[in-house]
């Protein structure tokens, strides 16, 4: 079960407290990595993924959103802000090795309140090499309205 903290001055962390499996295309919604927001809302946030992912199929990460909701998110690393709108994003793997990605972005919430979701999946099916989002991947938002 994920572990969401809410403050007064609105800060939200979410953390993954077990491994999530998949050996598909298709992307589907994180079991853990959800944020809770209210119509009218906007939000800064960071996300730290860990993640395990053999070669051929690598992992793609995207999110869901309640209607009316725009995001602009991107990669962030210490060489550079890779600042970036759309859907879905292509990250790279190698098979047993645990690997690193952080997200930043902002999140800002139309007329319907619900959940900002990740969601991934494989890039290339390999039902045999299943990608796994690993446990203490965490997500940190920001109320900044």
């Amino acid at each position: 079960m994920a572990i969401e903290i809410q403050t007064k001055t609105g800060v939200r962390l979410v953390r993954k407290t077990a491994d999530q499996s998949v050996a598909d295309t298709t992307l589907v919604s994180d079991t853990d990595l959800k944020i809770s927001v209210l119509a009218g809302e906007i939000w800064a946030f960071f996300a730290c993924l860990r993640y395990d992912a053999g070669a051929t199929p690598d992992i793609k990460f995207g999110w869901s959103f309640p209607a009316g909701t725009t995001m602009s998110w991107g990669k962030y690393s210490i060489d550079s802000i890779e600042s970036i709108e759309t859907d879905i994003l292509l990250e790279s793997g190698t098979t047993g090795s645990i690997r690193y990605i952080t997200y930043k972005g902002v999140i800002i919430v139309g007329s319907s309140a619900g959940a900002v979701i990740l969601r991934w999946a494989q890039n290339v099916l390999d039902a045999g090499d299943p990608t796994i989002v690993k446990v203490n991947s965490y997500i940190i938002a920001y109320k900044i309205n």
